[in-house]
């Protein structure tokens, strides 16, 4: 499993790959929003091997910080950017998916709306990722 921190149109980055990409590998594109810069990243990373490892793909995870200071609107904005970077790099979006975990605070989704309504080729799919507990469970 290797990790190599990239500048991705001036949002911190980091690739997460299980082996050298090759033509043809799927892409996840793992938003993350908690903490700064290479600390989100660096927190993130056991998740990105993790999707690495169970789906074959190489993982970009992008920081898009929340904090008071900045709205969503920007977090947003950053995974835009992000993504925007990754297609002039040349990425396939027919194996391209977002991907959060509870964190993410709905920004997969908000970034895919928003590369669609700007015209932005869509990925693939949209993954979120969220613990049993923060689900309701019922009884009949």
């Amino acid at each position: 499993m290797s990790h190599c921190r990239v500048d991705a149109a001036g949002i911190p980055a980091e690739w997460v790959e299980t082996a050298v990409a090759s033509e043809g590998q799927p892409t996840i594109v793992y938003f993350v929003t908690d903490g700064s810069g290479a600390d989100a990243l660096e927190r993130s990373r056991r998740s990105a091997h993790d999707l690495a490892r169970a789906d074959g793909a190489r993982v970009l995870t992008v920081a898009c910080r929340q904090e008071r200071s900045r709205s969503s609107a920007a977090a947003v904005e950053a995974g835009l950017a992000a993504y925007g970077w990754l297609l002039r790099e040349g990425c396939d979006v027919a194996l391209t998916a977002f991907a959060e975990h509870s964190a993410g605070a709905g920004i997969a989704e908000a970034v895919l709306a928003a590369a669609g309504s700007r015209g932005l080729p869509l990925p693939a799919g949209c993954l979120r990722m969220r613990p049993l507990s923060e689900t309701k469970l019922c009884s009949f």
